[in-house]
């Protein structure tokens, strides 16, 4: 700590340090200043990676139909599965939502992420759909009593009016708001408006350059209170490629799990050092 203090003061310019004091509330941490460090050789690293497609045997989908109902977190979502037999019957009870198990991998690393529920907690989702992902976050939120919302965004006024309904009849309508936007500008106004982000699911568009672009930009807020970056479909294509992308460019850790999911399958977790 000592020696980057000294490197700070040394070499860095005298406006870029005052950003840096700023920017060093109580939310901020060393490990994001050691990120805009590094970043530019990170990302120089991560060039070699960016225009690759990296095919996976496990392209099939993981989304299991037989299994216990009881075991989804929300009484609601286990009505809409039941009769559920396989993909089509699911995309027309559910759309595109990711599915059991994924349902509950995504509901368990956010209940069990939340260190600090005193204040309040900030959970992003990019891509709406018809709100079933969404009911499983704000049920996490429902059950530990916390104070917050899920921001929930999509670029569809059917999809959001739709999802509104669904995220009603789960009870949990209080924990979610709703926001008919293009996600990047959504990330960068909302950015600007909260010093901190506990958990974000990214799961609009999964292309390359659109992930990398939203990870930028949340990236801040996420490292100021250690918290998390969810992601579907990550072995192959898009995802895959952003993920390799913010590994290398990135301080932090990835946490993949390929037996969930579909088109293609797969979820991985994200976590700064």
């Amino acid at each position: 700590m000592k020696k980057l203090r000294i490197f700070i003061k040394k070499y860095l310019p005298g406006p870029l340090i005052d950003i840096l004091r700023l920017l060093r509330d109580k939310y901020f941490c060393v490990d994001y200043i050691r990120a805009i460090l590094i970043y530019p050789l990170n990302m120089i690293k991560s060039f070699v990676v960016s225009k690759h497609y990296f095919p996976n045997p496990t392209d099939a989908a993981k989304r299991f139909f037989n299994y216990n109902y009881e075991l989804l977190p929300n009484s609601f979502l286990r009505d809409q599965e039941r009769g559920v037999a396989n993909i089509d019957s699911a995309i027309e009870k559910t759309g595109l939502s990711i599915g059991y198990p994924a349902w509950n991998l995504l509901y368990y690393s956010l209940l069990c992420s939340l260190s600090d529920i005193s204040r309040e907690v900030v959970v992003i989702e990019t891509g709406t759909n018809q709100g079933y992902s969404t009911i499983v976050l704000a049920q996490a939120l429902n059950d530990i009593n916390a104070n917050g919302y899920v921001h929930t965004v999509d670029l569809s006024e059917s999809n959001i009016e739709l999802a509104k309904k669904n995220v009603e009849k789960a009870g949990l309508i209080k924990y979610v708001k709703f926001y008919k936007a293009n996600a990047v500008a959504f990330l960068e106004d909302f950015a600007k408006k909260v010093k901190y982000v506990d958990f974000i699911f990214i799961d609009d568009l999964h292309e390359f350059s659109h992930i990398k672009k939203e990870f930028s930009i949340i990236y801040p807020r996420i490292v100021a209170c250690n918290g998390k970056a969810y992601f579907d479909n990550t072995s192959q294509g898009g995802v895959r490629n952003a993920l390799r992308f913010i590994k290398k460019a990135y301080p932090g850790d990835i946490i993949e799990f390929r037996n969930c999911s579909w088109n293609p399958p797969g979820n991985a977790i994200w976590q700064s050092y």
